[in-house]
This record gives structure tokens, sequence and C-alpha cells, in this order.
């Protein structure tokens, strides 16, 4: 997925997300600036929150369905591939990603925030056109969406590290370097016997 798919998909997902939450809102009290919202959230905290100007849910429900979709490649991977490193590479990224996954879990309970439910339409796509691939087909395919996923997650992690919530900024930080670890891999696989048998470049 390229850069530019991803902040269209960001932007598609801030749309109803925004929305689904603004709805247990109160009415706004002017035209202008919405009333922000008192949520009591289940880690206790009580905070204004203003759904409609935050720009956090919308980085992470994007980041969420990043983290599916990349646990589900793994998982084809780790049934599909005969790449010994191919299978190790995937093995890391599910165990990495369990980790970060649980935790923009705890982000989305603490903070109350509602996501959309399953992958979107064009997360499916990725899952369903490697899913029909075998061999080195499927590797091939598996190593090109890795490298275009790195490129497009640096654009996205980047502004999810600017959030003023502190909770949500320093969980882009540290997957922006786990990020930075897994194209490393990605990386050593190409430069070894995976590029000249695979013809990734």
């Amino acid at each position: 997925m390229n850069a530019i798919t991803t902040l269209a998909a960001f932007t598609v997902l801030a749309a109803p997300v925004i929305a689904v939450a603004a709805n247990t809102e109160e009415q706004p009290t002017s035209q202008n600036r919405p009333a922000p919202s008192l949520v009591i959230n289940s880690c206790g905290h009580r905070d204004f929150v203003d759904f409609r100007q935050t720009t956090s849910t919308a980085f992470v429900a994007a980041a969420m369905q990043d983290g599916i979709t990349e646990v589900a490649l793994a998982g084809l991977a780790l049934r599909k591939s005969h790449n010994e490193q191919i299978r190790q590479f995937a093995q890391r990224t599910i165990q990495d990603y369990a980790q970060s996954n649980g935790v923009l879990n705890s982000i989305v309970e603490c903070e109350g925030l509602r996501l959309p439910v399953g992958l979107d339409p064009t997360h499916n796509m990725v899952v369903s056109s490697l899913n029909a691939k075998s061999g080195v087909a499927f590797d091939r395919a598996y190593l090109k969406h890795a490298v275009g996923l790195y490129s497009s997650a640096a654009t996205l992690f980047e502004l999810g590290s600017r959030s003023e919530d502190p909770d949500v900024a320093a969980f882009a930080q540290k997957c922006r370097l786990m990020h930075r670890e897994h194209h490393l891999l990605v990386d050593n696989l190409r430069a070894g016997a995976g590029e000249r048998t695979l013809g990734i470049r």
C-alpha cells in the first residue's frame, strides 16, 4: 500500500469513527465550536474530549486496520511460504504486532473510542490478493507488500507521534521503531538469496 492510499484511508476512516463518537455527545452550544463531552473511561480518567476535532481517533483506527492486516498476512506467510527466512520474518511480525495491537486495544478501551468493526474494503483486498497466491509468487508479493508498507507507515505514524494525546503519541513513536526494525529485516531478505530467487528489486 503506498503513502497516498494510506493517507486516503486515514481520511476516510476519520469520518465514520468521529461520526459514531459524535452521536454520544451533547448538542453543540454554538455553530462555530462544538461543546466537548465529559467521558469517564474504563481507566477511571475523567477527560473532556472533543471528538469532532481530534485526529487521534482517526489515527488509532488506521493503525488498527494496518495492525490486523499485517498479522493476517504474516499468518498467510507461515501457511504458504516454503522460504525459511520469510517464515521467520512472519513469525517476528506476528509477535511484534501482537504486542503493539495489545497496546492499541488498551488505548481504545481506556479512552472510550469507538472504531469500525472488521477490515475495510482496501485492507480486505490486500489480504484476499495475497491469499490467492502460492509458492514463489506469494513470497514475492508478500515482500513487495512489506516494502511498500514501511513507506506508508512512516507517514501515518509520524502524524500519530504528533498527537496531543500522550498515550497515542508514545504508541506511534514506539511503532515507528518497530517498523524500522522490520524494514531492516526485509532489506536483509531482499539483499540475500531471497532477492535473487524472488526477483524483487
